[in-house]
């Protein structure tokens, strides 16, 4: 009996791991790669709408996906933000970035959080908020000088 039970357990790991094991991650998801570059490309191209429900689709997915501490992820809510931009909704954009850094800090991701406090910068401008734009800044550039970003600074400069 206590075998039978072993053998049980051992199959229902098994299963379970292997369902998991099966199941793209979006972490290394190749498709995912390709949606998030179809989502620049469209936003780049002024087709908002077509970026956002790609974007919500791919949030939707990721709900359910264990590990979102991953560059993936944290581009998607980055594009997540920007369109908000778009869509002139520039409070709900600041809180997004900003929930974005508090994860980002904790990661080796400092191209995405310079790219973020330069977002949060120019929202700050573009609410009239000159001190907060320049403190944003200062920070972003803080990060790119200590991490020798070239991406990013072509962006700050």
């Amino acid at each position: 009996m206590v075998m039978k039970l072993k053998i049980l357990i051992f199959l229902n790991i098994f299963l379970i791991t292997f369902v998991q094991a099966q199941k793209p991650n979006l972490c290394n998801d190749a498709k995912f790669n390709k949606q998030l570059l179809e989502i620049r490309s469209l936003y780049y191209k002024k087709h908002i709408k077509q970026a956002s429900a790609i974007v919500d689709s791919l949030l939707q997915t990721a709900k359910s996906d264990v590990d979102k501490n991953c560059l993936n992820y944290y581009s998607l809510i980055y594009e997540k933000g920007n369109l908000k931009i778009e869509y002139d909704k520039l409070g709900e954009a600041l809180i997004t970035f900003h929930d974005l850094i508090d994860n980002l800090e904790k990661t080796n991701f400092k191209d995405l959080e310079a790219h973020t406090y330069l977002s949060i910068a120019l929202l700050h401008e573009l609410n009239g908020r000159p001190e907060s734009c320049l403190e944003n800044l200062k920070i972003a550039n803080s990060i790119i000088s200590k991490y020798k970003l070239t991406e990013p600074r072509s962006r700050y400069h």
